[in-house]
């Protein structure tokens, strides 16, 4: 698994990342899919926004996280008045029991993990019939905002860095070969949608956020700064931008089972 670690993008990755809307809870309850007295792992924990909110929701859930973000999950457990267990441990290896869960989720994760190896530990930790539930955000591009920003930082970033990282052909934005993987795993997918949510933010913020979300793919960091302070520049001053403004997202949804065998 490749690791996030905690240091100068902590806050905004706390900013970006701490927005779970209650749609999206209701989505899956809507669904059939409850969380109260089930035992739950959330794999790729980070900052344990989804573990708590689980937690909270009757759930029985330990949150896996092999970075040090897992010590900001701690301290937030007293913040938000939440006892989340957490290890210290990789998807890939987890200290659990066969056939202990009824549920695994990964929400905004899976990207970062040996598909393959974490594929194996769930069919080996979930029973039979047992929900595994992958998730992942995205910034629509169709917002005025997100359009000036990807098309000022074209200036800064180096020569096909938009085609070298582009999507991959997808599914509802997740990439087509995670089903092939899922289904070749044994897991039947039961549903797959998509919705929108708006999240809060400051200039600041907002070029926080962009600075976090770039630099896992790029190593020109200088040229990356310049570019996020002529952005803030930007849109305060040519593109007269509040302050305080909205940025829509969307949450995938994959609701998959795993087959009797």
């Amino acid at each position: 698994m490749k690791s996030i670690e905690s240091g100068k993008v902590t806050q905004p990755y706390i900013k970006s990342r701490d927005e779970i809307p209650n749609s999206f809870f209701d989505s899956l309850l809507f669904r059939g899919i409850q969380f109260k007295g089930k035992r739950i792992v959330d794999l790729g924990a980070g900052t344990g926004t989804l573990t708590r909110k689980i937690h909270k929701r009757g759930g029985d859930i330990v949150g896996i996280e092999p970075s040090s973000l897992i010590n900001i999950a701690e301290q937030l457990n007293e913040k938000y008045m939440t006892t989340v267990p957490y290890r210290k441990e990789y998807a890939e290896n987890v200290s659990l029991t066969e056939n202990e869960c009824d549920m695994v989720v990964a929400f905004r994760s899976w990207q970062w993990f040996e598909r393959q190896k974490v594929l194996g530990e769930i069919n080996r930790i979930l029973k039979k019939n047992g929900i595994f539930i992958v998730a992942d955000s995205t910034i629509s591009q169709r917002t005025p905002v997100v359009e000036e920003t990807f098309s000022l930082l074209k200036r800064y970033l180096p020569e096909g860095f938009w085609e070298n990282n582009a999507r991959k052909p997808h599914i509802n934005n997740l990439p087509v070969e995670w089903f092939t993987e899922w289904t070749d795993s044994g897991f039947d997918t039961r549903d797959v949608y998509k919705k929108y949510y708006d999240v809060p933010f400051t200039i600041d913020e907002w070029c926080d956020c962009i600075r976090f979300e770039f630099e896992s793919l790029t190593m020109e960091m200088d040229r990356l700064e310049e570019g996020l302070q002529a952005l803030k520049e930007h849109l305060r001053n040519d593109f007269q931008m509040n302050e305080s403004f909205l940025i829509r997202h969307s949450y995938q949804v994959v609701i998959l089972h795993k087959l009797d065998e």
